[in-house]
């Protein structure tokens, strides 16, 4: 099901507001521009289970308020502000052991009476992915229970490692020295680090899964994702007597849609609210959104694209206005991006659109004109 609920989220998460009354006019902090805890392993620590993080704001608030939030508070040793627009989320942490930078304009404050950071240097790896495909060669190691980000920075800061795979039916991660025998397995994902000497991951077409160039937040296979927006849009554009305008991929916009099915599964237990229905009106969404869920099995964007395009025009007509096939074929939209993220409730995929379609609702997608959003994404 891909039906969308509404829900105001809480201005702060976790059971209590854990700051005191102290002083804080003698509290000062050690600031780092464009940089985010880490862990020893490199990731970043966005999320509770880093352990580090106590308290979560994530209602607009500014640097300076998220400042004075961590000063407040006895047991806050450092916090995370992560910018969002029209404002930020602001995490507080017990401790901040490492940084690694992020260049988005996210920030981290470190009291000078806590112990200051040791800034990682960015993980400069690339990787090229194939879902359903497994990489049989000998493992150099195995890890049980743990993510696939985890897995992709274990390879990274191992220098023998060439490529992971990981089993998401188990949270099994394969360290490999070598990938020359790649065989189907639906449950598994493969990272091989472009330029290491190994095999390359197939084509789309030919049983691979499909190319990416994502990193470890997504392992999205965004060529094949695009292809699936264009596809259809190239049918229904030329069905319609009008020449085919094509979807371009965004990165910020994908990097966005990542971070919003992540909180789906995290934070809201798969429940599919809007942007503009979790976080209050269009001034904080301004961008087109598409919503899907799924309880279990392997979902790729063309099997996604068919829910919310040919199931639903099948349903509903193709002059229908305001569902997912709208935003899908909405010819103003020139910019796509998409992100999807696993739990124990199931899978989110997330795409979001610029300019928004469905944001006047006289208009037909097939209009060259759309009455509100940017021209471009962020």
């Amino acid at each position: 099901s891909d039906e969308d609920e509404s829900s105001e989220p809480p201005s702060d998460e976790n059971s209590e507001d854990t700051s005191d009354d102290s002083d804080d006019d003698s509290v000062s902090f050690r600031e780092y521009p464009n940089n985010v805890c880490a862990n020893v392993a490199g990731e970043l620590e966005y999320n509770y289970n880093s352990g580090t993080i106590f308290q979560r704001y994530k209602d607009r608030m500014s640097l300076s308020n998220c400042q004075k939030r961590c000063a407040e508070n006895s047991q806050c040793a450092a916090y995370s502000w992560l910018k969002e627009h029209s404002g930020g989320v602001c995490h507080l942490r017990k401790a901040c052991a490492f940084l690694l930078p992020t260049f988005d304009g996210s920030s981290t404050g470190v009291k000078t009476s806590a112990q200051q950071p040791i800034v990682l240097p960015p993980d400069t790896d690339q990787y090229s992915y194939v879902n359903g495909q497994g990489c049989k060669d000998r493992s150099a190691q195995t890890i049980r229970g743990v993510s696939v980000e985890r897995c992709q920075s274990l390879c990274s800061n191992d220098r023998f490692c060439r490529a992971f795979t990981y089993n998401r039916n188990r949270n099994d991660c394969f360290i490999k020295e070598s990938c020359n025998d790649l065989q189907p397995s639906s449950a598994d994902i493969s990272g091989i680090k472009t330029g290491s000497g190994g095999q390359q991951p197939l084509p789309p077409g030919n049983g691979g899964g499909g190319l990416s160039s994502c990193n470890s937040a997504g392992c999205l296979d965004t060529q094949g994702w695009l292809e699936a927006h264009n596809a259809r849009r190239e049918f229904y554009h030329n069905e319609a007597g009008l020449s085919f305008v094509p979807l371009k991929w965004s990165p910020a916009l994908s990097r966005m849609a990542q971070e919003y099915a992540v909180e789906l599964v995290e934070d809201n237990n798969c429940e599919l609210d809007h942007c503009v229905d979790r976080y209050g009106g269009f001034d904080r969404c301004q961008f087109g959104e598409n919503l899907a869920w799924q309880s279990a099995g392997v979902w790729n964007g063309d099997s996604v694209l068919s829910r919310w395009t040919e199931d639903e025009l099948e349903y509903l007509g193709v002059s229908f206005r305001g569902g997912h096939a709208s935003q899908v074929l909405w010819r103003s939209t020139n910019y796509v991006g998409c992100g999807q993220a696993e739990g124990l409730c199931g899978k989110v995929q997330v795409c979001r659109y610029i300019k928004p379609g469905n944001c006047d609702s006289y208009a037909f997608w097939v209009s060259d004109f759309s009455a509100c959003g940017p021209e471009c994404p962020p």
